[in-house]
């Protein structure tokens, strides 16, 4: 996408997430996951960003739980970013998703201070970008509660069937 972008730059203003999502485009929470307001340059670094966490996450979460994850917590900040960065595109915000979401279940899946201090410390960033109306921190955050949903979901007991 990023090189067709390059090569047509109205996609940018055709699939980014505002103003025309708020004028009922609701398709744009979608679209804007795949153009970048940040040229060839924001491209590549998102582009590196997900070569980085992406594998890992798939690893640990599995293809499904990934993508549901990575466009979750991309579309649901594509939402809430409205608010602080109504016009706007790329995927940072789903990588910083698979991100919130690997930090909660790799911890959920570990005992001791190491599991507690990564959250800490990754959480505190995360309030550090929200503070400064970042809205990666809202993608991190909502990657994260989407990773407790599967960190719950694996701690309930297996139903029999038939009971």
């Amino acid at each position: 996408m990023l090189a067709l972008q390059l090569r047509h730059p109205a996609l940018l203003d055709r699939l980014a997430r505002a103003p025309a999502l708020t004028e009922g485009q609701v398709w744009r929470v979608v679209t804007a996951l795949f153009v970048q307001d940040g040229g060839l340059a924001g491209g590549m670094f998102n582009f590196l960003l997900l070569l980085a966490i992406g594998p890992l996450a798939e690893s640990r979460l599995g293809p499904s739980r990934w993508a549901i994850a990575y466009f979750g917590g991309g579309m649901v900040t594509e939402f809430l970013a409205l608010a602080w960065q109504p016009r706007g595109a790329g995927n940072s915000i789903a990588c910083f998703a698979l991100a919130g979401a690997l930090v909660v279940t790799a911890a959920a899946r570990r005992r001791g201070w190491l599991p507690i201090g990564v959250v800490a410390v990754t959480a505190a960033a995360a309030f550090a970008l929200l503070a400064a109306r970042d809205i990666h921190g809202i993608g991190f955050f909502a990657g994260a509660a989407i990773g407790a949903g599967f960190a719950l979901r694996d701690r309930r007991p297996a139903q029999k069937i038939g009971s």
